[in-house]
């Protein structure tokens, strides 16, 4: 009898041993699955660094020293053959000021509205042969004083095109969509001449020369940092026989607070049309530091 009850005691303890074994290891078990993360739930990918053109609108001044020696050439629709509008500009073009505008234009895409302008002080040159240069007869061997402006307006659709969303990227491509404006305005003096009657006249013309064309371009970015980044963009068009256009540049942009600086080069290329009377080309490869500012 009494060992009957000792066994039911032993058996009555063990069970409740096991039962508490196994309400801990419940425990646990269940301790563990709250910790880890779930099937379906995914891991937040670290985010990259912002990119700053998407912080709103931004203003920037440029400072591009580009030296360049345009020419003008006869075309193909000049009446008077014996006398070509062959020009080679003298002298040296001063550095161009730019101001660009930055217009935020949906989400990661930006609108920029640019100006650029560059001239040329008085430089003094021959005329071999005799020239035609518009509308004005200047002898062989006449002495020639020539100056130019050339100006430039641009905008550009900066499209966000891969990858989409950008969120976790550091490199971004974006294509441009763009319209350019350039003019070029020349000045020639000519040498003082006396006509018979004692009357000294100078011999002068001017005349501009202008180009209007959509351009199509990539841009390329790559975030290294908050405050680094680095990009470059090309861009162009063309009509073959007839006008032509490009620019290229590419930068190192250094971001404190609403401030950032930006060092690199650029080049501009402007060809008008030789179907005309007389036709400009300038080729303008130099370097290029900026100053921007996000509002």
């Amino acid at each position: 009898m009494r060992i009957a009850v000792l066994a039911q005691a032993a058996l009555l303890w063990a069970a409740q041993q096991g039962f508490a074994q196994e309400a801990a290891q419940a425990g646990q078990t269940a301790k563990d699955a709250a910790s880890a993360p779930s099937a379906g739930a995914k891991s937040t990918p670290k985010s990259a660094p912002a990119d700053p053109q998407d912080e709103g609108l931004w203003v920037g001044l440029s400072y591009w020293y580009a030296p360049t020696h345009p020419h003008m050439r006869n075309g193909h629709a000049a009446i008077v053959k014996a006398s070509p509008a062959t020009l080679d500009y003298p002298g040296t073009n001063q550095p161009a000021p730019g101001v660009t505008i930055g217009i935020p234009a949906g989400r990661y895409n930006t609108l920029r509205v640019s100006y650029f302008q560059t001239r040329s002080s008085w430089a003094s040159t021959t005329s071999a042969p005799a020239v035609l240069l518009f509308g004005s007869d200047y002898n062989a061997g006449d002495a020639l004083s020539v100056k130019y402006k050339l100006q430039n307006i641009k905008v550009s659709w900066d499209y966000l095109t891969w990858p989409f969303p950008y969120e976790g990227s550091t490199l971004r491509i974006k294509t441009l969509y763009q319209f350019q404006y350039t003019t070029m305005h020349t000045y020639v003096n000519g040498p003082q001449t006396t006509d018979t009657a004692g009357n000294v006249y100078q011999t002068t013309s001017d005349g501009s020369h202008k180009l209007a064309l959509p351009a199509l371009g990539v841009g390329i970015e790559k975030i290294f940092s908050k405050s680094v980044r680095w990009e470059a963009q090309a861009s162009g068009f063309t009509i073959p026989h007839h006008a032509a256009t490009y620019d290229i540049d590419t930068y190192v942009a250094v971001k404190r607070g609403k401030l950032e600086i930006d060092l690199g080069g650029r080049m501009f290329y402007l060809k008008t049309s030789p179907k005309k009377n007389d036709w400009v080309r300038a080729n303008m490869p130099g370097a290029y530091v900026g100053v921007r500012w996000y509002l």
